[in-house]
């Protein structure tokens, strides 16, 4: 009973999958047919519209030098552009990976001032990589808090960009 039923979901996949095919292929014509159109359209409309004249020829050569100054220089408007666009982006990246870390450093601080409060003993870290475990002193809870302070109204003005 089961391998009927997935049969016949499988003939209707297929069903289903064959008549989109064969509408896509419908379409595909339609689209070529429709593209070859156009440029016999273009190709007919350009003779039609540029039948020259010999006394034309200095007009249109003109013409032509002026298209292509008009080229260069919207291309050169384009890669000033383009070259403005990508100095502000590392500009922005240099500000986040800053405002990042800022602040990175900001939540390091407000945990250890966290532990400080509640365990009364401040992280101090040393060389290779190992922290030691100190009192923490009026002294030392100031310098973290100012510490804190500081890092916080740099991420303020960080964030006014």
């Amino acid at each position: 009973m089961a391998f009927k039923t997935k049969e016949e979901a499988r003939l209707l996949q297929q069903t289903i999958a064959q008549a989109e095919w064969t509408e896509r292929s419908a379409m595909e014509a339609s689209d070529e047919q429709s593209r070859r159109r156009e440029a016999h359209d273009a190709k007919v409309l350009y003779a039609i519209d540029c039948l020259i004249r010999s006394h034309e020829i200095p007009t249109l050569v003109r013409g032509v030098h002026c298209l292509i100054q008009d080229v260069h220089a919207v291309r050169s408007q384009k890669q000033s552009s383009l070259a403005r666009q990508r100095s502000s982006q590392a500009n922005q990246q240099s500000i986040q990976a800053t405002l990042d870390d800022t602040s990175r450093m900001y939540h390091n601080l407000l945990r250890v001032l966290q532990r400080a409060e509640d365990e009364n003993v401040i992280a101090k870290p040393e060389a290779g990589g190992t922290v030691r475990l100190i009192p923490a002193t009026a002294q030392g809870m100031r310098l973290l808090r100012d510490k804190i302070n500081a890092l916080h109204q740099e991420v303020r003005v960080f964030r006014l960009f």
